[in-house]
């Protein structure tokens, strides 16, 4: 037996329904993505370049204000110390200056 035309007009917007919000999980990972991309690439051109460092500090603490950048980089170096010490556990202290 086939459903009346009112029956399948009942379920077609639960269907449609579904497709929306998948794009927008599916739009939303993309963004993610990309979003983690670009942090990635801009934190391997501020360790790579010396003039990019200031110029992403100073852009930033032009948008959003210097107490916000100082904390971001407070986060940013204690991040980046915890895993230097993580990842070079057993490896000697090193001067880069005659003692």
């Amino acid at each position: 037996m086939t459903a009346s035309p009112s029956a399948r007009a009942r379920r077609a917007p639960a269907k449609e329904r579904a497709r929306p919000r998948r794009r927008f999980w599916r739009g939303s990972l993309i963004g993610l993505g990309f979003l983690g991309g670009v942090l990635a690439a801009l934190w391997v051109a501020v360790h790579r370049y010396d003039w990019m460092g200031p110029l992403v500090a100073n852009t930033l603490r032009s948008v959003v204000g210097v107490s916000a950048v100082a904390t971001l980089e407070d986060c940013v170096y204690a991040v980046e110390d915890r895993v230097n010490r993580i990842t070079r556990r057993h490896e000697a202290p090193k001067a880069y200056w005659a003692v």
